[in-house]
């Protein structure tokens, strides 16, 4: 006769979360963390979701300036419940990054001051005091690089695009931003002709729109003119 062996499988329940313990954090921020990192009790914990609470936590403060934050999530068993764990989430702010420095590159068409200006939100330390200067924050330099091709827009440069950027940082704290721009070609209004006016004379709503023939081509101006200034046409 042939003995038979058997395989015993035990099977444990994934420990569940009991209480998430936050330090480092103030008040007003802990609710936006909460909201977005979804960490419930009573919920079953996976390396996943603690790997992604990391990152969100991290992110959340990087769009505050708060660049070098570390986060370290510990686990441990809950003694009042059994297959329970608790985490404490230990956030490091460290401090906030300024700017040192803002490099275009490709910039031949138009004065860097003017994009030095367009960039109001992401201030250089080369124009303003050290410690007058903005702090980095992503999403403002976000809205800092629209601004800039806004003004290449405004300018008549209407291709202008930004086809690359950097955030390098340096050893005091402070980051170097480089963008790399092609101008494209600056364009000219050639003619206006208007279509379909049968009350107006095109010469009268050509004086009334304020902007004519060899003009530079500005598209906010454009804009402006036709539907959102009080006097659009």
């Amino acid at each position: 006769m042939c003995s038979g062996e058997y395989l015993q499988i035990y099977l444990r329940e994934r420990p569940r979360l009991s209480k998430v313990n936050y330090s480092g954090v103030k008040k007003s921020q802990l609710e936006d963390i909460k909201e977005k990192v979804l960490l419930l009790e009573g919920g079953q914990i996976v390396d996943a979701q603690l790997v992604n609470a990391q990152r969100i936590i991290t992110d959340i403060f990087k769009e505050k300036g708060f660049l070098n934050t570390e986060v370290n999530i510990v686990q441990k068993d809950d003694p009042e419940k059994e297959n329970s764990i608790i985490l404490d989430i230990n956030v490091d702010k460290k401090e906030k990054v300024k700017i040192r420095k803002i490099i275009y590159h490709g910039v031949e068409k138009v004065p860097v001051a003017k994009l030095d200006k367009a960039m109001k939100k992401t201030n250089d330390m080369q124009i303003k005091n050290f410690f007058l200067s903005k702090k980095f924050q992503e999403n403002l330099y976000v809205d800092d690089k629209v601004n800039v091709i806004d003004k290449y827009n405004e300018l008549g440069f209407r291709d202008a695009i930004i086809t690359k950027d950097s955030i390098i940082k340096n050893d005091d704290n402070t980051v170097n931003v480089e963008l790399w721009i092609e101008e494209g070609n600056k364009y000219f209004i050639r003619d206006m002709n208007w279509v379909g006016n049968t009350i107006y004379p095109s010469q009268y709503l050509q004086n009334y729109l304020g902007i004519k023939k060899g003009d530079v081509y500005n598209e906010k101006q454009m804009e402006k003119r036709l539907s959102s200034d009080n006097d659009a046409m």
